[in-house]
């Protein structure tokens, strides 16, 4: 009967523990909806370069706290990952990661190149036997790899020799060929192997397996898992039998009793957290907290997302920040010691009832109770060593009764004193739970039944602050006395707190709409205090919520809407910290110091700020807070140094001087590198630098980085700078992809860096992009092109002159044409290879390379024109527009042009010299049309008028005197050498055929008569007969 009653008595401890709310914990969740791409977990590591990776049921998930790069089997692509199912994951102790798979193959990933190489030793002898699923992979101290294999044993292979061997129950003590777990026993240096049938001891330097027989109830167990937790003690999990607990020595083991339910019989994993010394059991029912004697089960809830994701896990681990990651069936869940800074109190249960948790007063007694008033029900005593509450309901007396409680106090006396929302002041008797309504004498009453404060000064004095002015209590007469600052305005009289004077002469009051009211208890007279918001530099509109008086002769008040206000009572300068300056939120409900920090409760959670450095941290849900939004009036400052702060839904309470802000280092990495979207391989040049190259015209290209420390990922602030494109650094905020686009040829160094990480070398990354140039932007390229030009300006001009020479016996006229014709074609390759010099000189190798291209084709023209005196006008024409395309590409694409054509004329037998026009069309463009700003047209009109073949050049430029005055110089050179010689070739060519015109000149003007451009008419004779005599 005793035994049954001390288990029964061990059971309902149980069944608290698993309740009571300090132990609650909030669990991040990921599954397939969060990237996902199967929700079976079979393995998980925190490799040392800072990314989590987890084995699935399909394919190796990498996890970098914001995004999942998935690999998988890819039928087409050499090396890619064997087979989807993973069983196993094991980073060795050279950082590479040892994938287990289902179809017996074991792989090592290249994380470089996101390639898998498989372990040879499938290939050696006998390899059919090892085909079975890979359940578990360790080291040992020589760096060979012992892996365990379902229904075949375990496989030691020697990483050197690349040799294997097979231990099995054949060849040694094992009694089941069937490994689930291998597991190194860090005070042994042994290897404790958990079979279908019993654990092992396998000693890597002896190469001896050692049954343990010693377990005698338990021997022959279905093991899965084991844990050292401690030197002589063996924690050992089973298959359907719970957990036991072994002493090294001892004969047998003992049972640990689990909380009871579905599932946790079977034990699938078992962790340490060395940072505070839990024990994380796994089992098929949940997972399971070990510390101190409790033993809290927590499980899925379907209503609550914070809960376990599902309660069949399979695997663990314990990452090197202490958070805790879970791999089920149906996802994975983390649950992040770092988040919680506060304890968390939420659900009032009382008599099997559980009541409103709206939290509007918290006070702490002389006795160190801890007392909560309540939007609705009433007062509850919270006792924070064992979390237990006793509530009081209903405040009543006699006919007069409510639920709603704003404040409480305890006097000198040791009368406790109730301000309730709706019915006045109480006097209240914890012993009995009885309350006595307090009224005052008739015409000496309180101001109002809404009661927001209660407040006894230094000289016993008892006030009371309603929501219509200050009251003084004698409590010996029974009687009230009213203060109102404004009388006219009764709403401007709500007090919510009160605080007392260094001299003790005055009090200060914040008062809702009142703003902070000084108040002269000896002239009985307010004094309002100007205050103005920093961001506005407008007044105040003066919504004082909370005030505490610091020991600096500084008041700290609270407001609705501003934030708050640190202000010097000698001289009453002060300054405003708001949402301007860090804050969460511009509402603030309470005030509590420790040291120099500043703890405020918000509309927008928990806020701290350091006065001394100003520094602002801000804690939402993910911190445990019991809600975003808090309530006036619930905060204390207890003498156990616990702070509470309550609101809509329950309070919290901490021990600022516990809370840790100690950080890990994390590792900020540049996660993916992508072109358009697709990812690039990351290149090592033989130091190991890591570099990636690109072409050219590589247009888009997108970083994504992240910092490792999985927690608060939106939080994570980053900066990033391209050497040799950025000159400072890029303030990134939350976001974790760069781009960068049009990327000129060279090399450029990309780095980022976390701005919510100690500053180091780790927190920086960094990667080399080359950007090769276009062939045509090579050197090799630069020098083909200045040889090619030398060697075609050679030979094009020794041909000229055998040309010149072979002609020279023609008459006299014929000669002086073909001498001028001679000199243009010259005259016209030196303006071509200026505009070539000038694009290569802007460095615009392309558009060098395009006029090249162009300018090859005219030569070629100029070449086979030369061999004749006269060539047709679509010869001509198909000259012109090249030329014209060519000058077009100089100006930038902005000459617009056209060259028209009377119908009637047959441009094929129609003949004129060669490069009669254009030297005319040169002028109008450089000396009208380039200096011009805006439009740039040139019209070429052909028409046969009789037997005159009529040329009429058009520009809109700026006209013959505006060009002569603006580049005389240029002016002059053009006609001497260009017009010049046409003049004169034209002046030949009417000698010969005593037909057609010179040129005439018209100047264009506009409406205003200003200068509107100028046009050009040739007449030359019309030739159609077919006379194309070679020279």
């Amino acid at each position: 009967m005793k035994v049954r009653f001390i288990y029964v008595l061990f059971a309902l401890l149980i069944i608290y523990c698993a309740n009571a709310q300090k132990n609650l914990i909030k669990f991040n969740n990921l599954t397939i909806e969060n990237g996902l791409g199967q929700g079976t977990i079979n393995g998980i590591v925190h490799s040392k370069d800072g990314f989590i990776w987890i084995a699935t049921a399909d394919g190796l998930h990498r996890y970098d706290g914001y995004n999942f790069k998935i690999y998988r089997n890819e039928p087409n692509i050499k090396n890619s990952l064997p087979d989807n199912y993973i069983t196993c994951i094991f980073e060795d102790g050279k950082s590479n990661l040892l994938i287990g798979l289902y179809n017996g193959e074991v792989c090592i990933l290249n994380k470089q190149y996101s390639t898998f190489r498989k372990i040879d030793f499938f290939k050696t002898q006998n390899s059919k036997e090892l085909v079975k699923p890979i359940t578990c992979i360790a080291e040992d101290e020589k760096g060979s790899y012992l892996i365990g294999v379902e229904e075949t044993g375990l496989i030691k292979y020697d990483t050197t020799t690349k040799k294997y061997s097979i231990i099995n129950s054949s060849n040694s003590t094992l009694k089941s060929n069937n490994i689930k777990c291998i597991y190194k026993d860090i005070y042994t240096g042994k290897f404790l192997i958990c079979t279908s049938n019993g654990l092992a001891e396998y000693n890597t330097g002896t190469s001896t397996v050692k049954f343990l027989n010693n377990l005698n109830n338990i021997s022959e167990q279905a093991f899965t898992t084991v844990l050292t937790p401690e030197p002589h003690k063996i924690l050992i999990g089973t298959y359907g039998k719970g957990l036991y607990q072994y002493i090294r020595g001892e004969d047998s083991a003992c049972k640990v009793i689990l909380p009871k339910s579905k599932g946790t019989r079977f034990i699938t994993f078992l962790l340490k957290n060395s940072n505070d010394n839990s024990i994380w059991v796994g089992t098929l029912g949940g997972v399971i907290k070990l510390k101190d004697g409790e033993k809290i089960l927590y499980t899925n809830n379907p209503q609550n997302p914070e809960s376990l994701v599902d309660n069949n896990t399979q695997t663990g681990i314990i990452d090197k920040f202490g958070s805790l990651w879970i791999g089920t069936i149906n996802g994975l869940s983390r649950f992040d010691k770092r988040l919680k800074k506060f304890n968390l109190f939420r659900d009032f249960k009382w008599k099997d009832t559980l009541l409103n948790n709206n939290v509007y007063n918290i006070y702490e007694d002389t006795d160190s109770s801890i007392w909560l008033g309540t939007l609705s029900s009433g007062i509850i005593n919270f006792n924070p060593k064992n979390e237990k509450i006793t509530a009081y309901t209903l405040v009543k007396d006699g006919i007069i009764e409510t639920k709603m409680v704003r404040t409480i106090l305890k006097d000198r006396k040791g009368q406790y004193w109730i301000g309730t929302r709706d019915a006045g002041l109480f006097k209240f008797y914890p012993k009995t739970g009885k309350f006595k309504h307090v009224k005052g004498e008739k015409g000496f009453e309180i101001s109002n039944n809404t009661i927001r404060c209660i407040f006894e000064d230094s000289e016993a004095n008892f006030w009371i602050g309603t929501a219509n002015g200050l009251n003084l209590y004698n409590r010996k007469t029974n009687k009230f006395k009213v203060y109102r600052a404004f009388e006219e305005i009764p709403n401007n009289n709500t007090v919510y707190q009160i605080e007392e004077s260094k001299d003790f002469k005055k009090l200060y009051i914040a008062c809702f709409r009142g703003g902070l009211q000084i108040f002269d208890k000896k002239t009985e007279s307010f004094k309002l205090v100007e205050l103005r918001n920093s961001s506005t530099q407008k007044p105040d509109k003066n919504y004082a919520m909370s005030i505490l008086k610091t020991d600096d002769d500084s008041l700290i008040l609270g407001t609705y809407g501003s934030g708050i206000f640190i202000v010097n009572t000698k001289n009453f300068k002060y300054r405003n910290i708001s949402e301007k300056n860090g804050l969460s939120n511009n509402s603030v409900y309470g005030i509590l110091k420790y040291n120099e920090t500043i703890w405020l409760s918000t509309n927008r959670g928990i806020s701290s700020f350091n006065k001394k450095t100003g520094e602002i941290k801000n804690y939402g849900l993910k911190n445990y807070i019991q809600s975003y939004e808090f309530n006036e009036g619930a905060f204390c400052k207890a003498r156990t140094g616990l702070f509470y702060f309550g609101g809509v839904n329950g309070f919290n309470y901490f021990n600022p001087a516990n809370l840790s802000d100690k950080v890990v280092n994390s590792i900020t990495k540049i996660t993916s590198i992508k072109k358009i979207g697709v990812e690039l391989p990351v290149l090592s040049t033989k130091n190991g630098e890591p570099y990636i190259e690109l072409n050219y015209n590589d247009n888009l290209i997108s970083f994504e980085f992240a910092t490792l420390n999985f927690i608060s990922t939106n939080t994570n602030l980053y900066a990033y700078k391209l050497d040799g494109y950025d000159d400072n650094w890029i303030n990134a905020g939350n976001r974790t992809t760069a781009y960068y686009t049009k990327l000129t040829p060279g090399n450029y160094f990309f780095k980022v860096k976390s701005l919510s990480e100690p500053q180091g070398s780790s927190n920086i990354a960094k990667i080399k992009i080359i950007i090769e140039p276009p062939f045509w932007q090579t050197w090799w390229f630069y020098s083909l092109v200045v040889i090619s030009l030398v060697i075609s300006i050679y030979f094009i001009i020794k041909w000229r002159t055998g040309i010149i020479d072979q002609s020279y016996k023609s008459k006299l006229a014929e000669m002086e044409l073909k001498a001028l014709r001679s000199q243009m074609n010259p005259h016209f390759i030196f303006n071509s290879l200026n505009s070539i010099q000038y694009y290569i000189l802007k460095k615009e190798p392309k558009e060098a390379y395009n006029y090249l291209t162009k300018f090859s084709s005219l030569m070629r023209m100029i070449l086979q024109n030369s061999n004749y005196k006269l060539i047709s006008l679509k010869a001509e024409s198909e000259w012109l527009k090249i030329y014209l395309e060519l000058e077009n590409l100089r100006m930038d694409n902005t000459l617009e042009w056209n060259i028209k054509t009377d119908e009637k004329i047959e441009t094929e037998k129609t003949f004129l010299p060669a490069m009669v026009l254009q030297p005319y069309v040169e002028n109008a463009i450089i000396h009208g049309l380039l200096p011009k700003s805006g439009n740039r047209n040139l019209a070429i009109e052909i028409m046969q008028e009789s037997k005159i073949l009529k040329f009429i050049i058009t520009d809109n430029g700026i006209g013959r005197k505006k060009s002569f005055e603006l580049n005389k110089a240029r002016l002059k050179h053009h006609e001497s050498t260009a017009m010049n010689l046409t003049k004169d070739r034209l002046t030949i060519l009417n000698i010969e055929t005593t037909k057609g015109m010179g040129p005439k000149v018209i100047d264009l003007y506009d409406e205003n008569n200003e200068p509107s451009g100028t046009r050009v008419e040739i007449c030359l004779p019309l030739i159609t007969k077919n006379n194309e005599e070679k020279k």
